[in-house]
């Protein structure tokens, strides 16, 4: 099986769920975009979990109903205080941090996580791309396609 996402959220019921969320798609998208030939045996989503404490128990990855899922301590009040690209890294170490416990737990090769890292650092945590291949109009004259911006306060589409 080929790993299809990584959902990095907040343990339930969490104090910071609502404002978490909505900036927590596109570093995890980002990271994964370069995972697409990755080989998760058994299982093609990870939940990354986020909280400001986690108990000792709860350090070891699970699997639950075909999700592998990680549990990463995180500073929560220290996240929402830091600037967009800070808190981009944060979640990146976070999403990181959980793929490398889950790939030590399962045995996985852990270069294609190193260079998904790498790459999401090079690309200084910008999340763009063209969606689809281009479409010829009906003269052939003209290309159309559609670009996206994706980051944690936006999502932009062009043509």
């Amino acid at each position: 099986m080929k790993l299809t996402q990584i959902d990095l959220r907040t343990t339930f019921k969490s104090d910071y769920t609502e404002k978490f969320a909505p900036e927590s798609w596109t570093v995890a998208e980002l990271y994964w975009s370069y995972l697409r030939e990755y080989s998760t045996p058994n299982f093609q989503k990870v939940n990354i979990f986020v909280s400001d404490y986690f108990e000792d128990s709860l350090t070891e990855p699970m699997q639950v109903k075909g999700f592998k899922e990680a549990f990463i301590n995180f500073d929560l009040a220290k996240y929402f205080s830091l600037d967009k690209l800070e808190k981009k890294r944060m979640q990146l170490e976070a999403i990181h941090n959980g793929m490398m416990q889950i790939a030590e737990h399962e045995k996985w090769e852990k270069q294609p996580l190193i260079d998904a890292y790498n790459n999401c650092l090079e690309k200084n945590l910008e999340y763009q791309f063209f969606v689809g291949t281009p479409k010829l109009s009906p003269d052939k004259k003209h290309k159309i396609n559609f670009w996206c911006n994706w980051d944690i306060d936006v999502f932009e589409v062009y043509s």
